[in-house]
């Protein structure tokens, strides 16, 4: 038994080696890569497609940063879009005592919201300007910002058949992968 927990050790570090030495082939690259980018992926023969390399691009999208500077300017702009709604401040038995025994207005603290389809509008409506966008054309709406663009990735995505191509690539010499215990762990 010895032997299987000393490929289950062995097993654990090659495969954190493999996925930090993934991440830096991955960074490598990014910084070759616009976004969007989509780079196919051939055998050396040029001929056997392997799948794609490609690297996202994220959008800007509307966000609610301040749901109160939000409603307040609902309440102003769209009054009939103010809705009343509650936050339950009870202790979870409480509830369950009040659920079970169907009375017990106490357990609720009243609050308003915007409309879910209010808020849906101005989201729409400000992803679509790229800056805070009421739906009926009013700038500056308070409480929603404009989120930064989420940072771009590089991925593989490998085609049905290529495992066993790159498999070979790989144990012919042909793609060289160095060995995770080459280098000591720190």
């Amino acid at each position: 038994m010895t032997d299987l927990w000393l490929r289950v050790a062995a097993r654990k570090l090659a495969a954190d080696a493999a996925t930090e030495a993934y991440k830096a082939v991955r960074a490598e690259a990014e910084q070759v890569m616009a976004r969007g980018d989509r780079k196919m992926v051939y055998a050396p023969d040029g001929v056997t497609k392997l799948g794609a390399v490609s690297k996202s691009a994220p959008k800007k999208t509307a966000q609610v940063g301040d749901a109160g500077a939000l409603l307040e300017w609902v309440r102003e702009h769209y009054p009939k879009s103010v809705e009343a709604d509650a936050d339950i401040t009870a202790p979870e038995d409480e509830v369950k005592a009040f659920l079970w025994s169907n009375g017990g207005r106490h357990l609720m603290t009243a609050r308003d919201r915007v409309a879910p389809k209010l808020r849906a509008e101005i989201l729409e409506a400000s992803n679509l300007a790229k800056m805070p966008l009421g739906p009926g054309g009013e700038t500056d709406v308070p409480g929603i910002v404009i989120a930064e663009e989420a940072p771009s990735t590089v991925r593989f995505l490998p085609d049905d058949d290529a495992a066993a191509v790159i498999v070979e690539l790989v144990r012919s010499g042909a793609v060289k992968l160095p060995n995770p215990f080459d280098e000591q762990p720190c």
